[in-house]
């Protein structure tokens, strides 16, 4: 029929289009695409705009060729699977950097690895041992691991203009900032740099920096067959079809991704714990100040309480943008249930738990009846369920990792503690009265 050559040929348009106009798009714009839209076209530009960076990262740690280019594809295949969790979307450049530099050490290990098994088989120098130890003193080594502890509002600008090549104007557009504040955390990072470099006999002064990190950098090309190949599988993966890697890329993709959720797992530990604490001593703090304090005048000079109009009641306006923001909270879930019912894997697990947790958020803000929010607390364990479900029998089928069924299981514990609070507060006759229907109307994947 004629309309299907058009219906191919429209998709084929656009991305042209924005494959030409890539250069004038910001880094938070084409993440927003690809998140919110799987735009493979957005990816790709993505893709080469940072990979020129992500190569030399690679390369500067990774002596062995085959190492690095594995290493190289695994960085985009994460970028793929945690697109969603990046925040600010315009720190994605910084994001890889970090994301490439941890693969590249893992590569590294685990070569270390494979190459003490094959010593036990041959006497043999290797070529990559013996490049390693002579670069021991040299900038190469020492140079992201250094950078990789500047705040990384320092580190994205070095990354951008120093490793990237990319103009001052370039890079406040990429990151979203003015130029001269570009300009200024510039000048600050390389004397952070310079400093930190110096301490391991490297006297390199902040103004020759950009030189020396601009040499460090020219060899970063990217091969062409590295690089094209890079992207399919990464258009595959996003499209939800099994992309054509190889066992050491998937394992090391998943290698990344495991260690991302485990220190994401630590740094709530530490928060928690440090709340915790925090809360032990603020309660002491406070019934010492209580048990010292006096009144400071007499009761009947007390001044006149103020008295705001209906205290604790949103008005029509804000309960107006509540209706609002909780159509758009149904609209963002729907959107990606859809697909996930589909068994289409478009878009990230974590991305509809976070959907699936807004909705309930904005649910429980618009009523404070029991029966609703007991109503809703049970549809958010219930949507919780079946995505872990669901994610367990896409790893069983290899479509996707362990880490994501992690995060899942995570997620349904969250959505049941919150629900077995809440019943342990609820009266022993239970709750009457039935639900405000408007609240669920609507809502696809409840039950």
């Amino acid at each position: 029929m004629p309309a299907d050559p058009l219906n191919k040929l429209v998709p084929q348009l656009r991305q042209t289009l924005l494959r030409g106009e890539g250069a004038s798009f910001t880094d938070g714009k084409l993440l927003e695409r690809f998140v919110s839209h799987r735009d493979q076209a957005a990816l790709e530009v993505l893709i080469r705009r940072y990979g020129p960076m992500v190569w030399g990262v690679c390369r500067r740690i990774l002596a062995n060729h085959h190492d690095a280019e594995d290493a190289f594809q695994a960085t985009f295949l994460v970028l793929v699977r945690k697109a969603g969790s990046i925040k600010p979307r315009e720190m994605v450049g910084n994001w890889l950097y970090g994301v490439a530099r941890q693969t590249a050490l893992k590569a590294r290990a685990t070569a270390a690895k494979r190459r003490a098994r094959e010593k036990q088989v041959t006497d043999m120098p290797d070529p990559a041992v013996t490049e390693q130890q002579d670069l021991r003193h040299d900038l190469q080594p020492l140079l992201d691991q250094e950078l990789s502890r500047l705040p990384a509002r320092y580190r994205a600008v070095i990354v951008l203009c120093d490793l990237g090549a990319k103009t001052r104007t370039e890079a406040a557009q990429q990151i979203g900032v003015p130029e001269g504040t570009v300009a200024s955390r510039l000048v600050r990072a390389r004397a952070m740099l310079a400093k930190r470099l110096a301490r391991h006999g490297l006297p390199v002064a902040g103004g020759t920096l950009a030189m020396v990190l601009s040499q460090q950098a020219a060899p970063a090309s990217v091969p062409t067959s590295v690089l094209s190949s890079t992207i399919k599988a990464a258009s595959l993966l996003a499209a939800g079809n099994a992309a054509v890697i190889s066992d050491e890329v998937a394992a090391l993709t998943e290698g990344v991704l495991t260690a991302m959720f485990l220190n994401k797992l630590k740094s709530m530990m530490v928060v928690l714990l440090l709340i915790l604490s925090g809360l032990g001593s603020g309660l002491l703090i406070v019934a010492a100040v209580a048990a010292e304090q006096k009144p400071q005048q007499p009761a009947g000079d007390a001044k006149e309480k103020v008295v705001l109009a209906d205290e604790g009641k949103p008005n029509k306006k804000i309960m107006e943008l509540m209706r609002k923001r909780l159509d758009a909270a149904k609209t963002t879930w729907n959107s990606r249930a859809d697909l996930f019912v589909a068994g289409k894997i478009k878009v990230a697990p974590q991305e509809l738990i976070d959907a699936s947790e807004r909705l309930t958020k904005s649910q429980l803000d618009m009523t404070d009846i029991a029966a609703d929010q007991l109503r809703i607390l049970e549809s958010q364990f219930d949507r919780m369920r079946l995505v872990h479900r669901r994610l367990e029998q896409l790893f069983e089928g290899g479509d996707i990792g362990k880490s994501e069924v992690i995060e899942a299981e995570f997620a349904l514990y969250d959505a049941e503690i919150a629900l077995e609070r809440f019943k342990a507060k609820l009266p022993k006759n239970g709750v009457k009265g039935e639900v405000t229907k408007s609240l669920f109307e609507g809502i696809e994947l409840e039950k």
